[in-house]
């Protein structure tokens, strides 16, 4: 589900931000299979800064864009 559904769902907002927090911060086996570490290792703590840069990298251009893109629609209709 991506983040514009998710929000224009009919969920309470308590209930998309858990969602949003438990896609960003993923359990530590869920961490250490996605960057390749072996489960029991305390370095897998060391990889959730990394999968939030990820995250912000990834995801803030895409959220920017769309709402410029939104406020130029908006903009033209005036």
């Amino acid at each position: 589900m991506s983040l514009a559904t998710l929000w224009m769902s009919n969920k309470s907002l308590r209930e998309k931000l858990s969602i949003i927090i438990n896609r960003t911060f993923l359990s530590p086996k869920s961490l250490a299979i996605l960057y390749n570490l072996p489960t029991n290792s305390w370095r897998v703590y060391l990889y959730y800064p990394v999968r939030l840069k990820y995250l912000l990298v990834r995801y803030t251009g895409i959220i920017l864009g769309k709402n410029m893109q939104t406020l130029t629609a908006q903009n033209n209709k005036i």
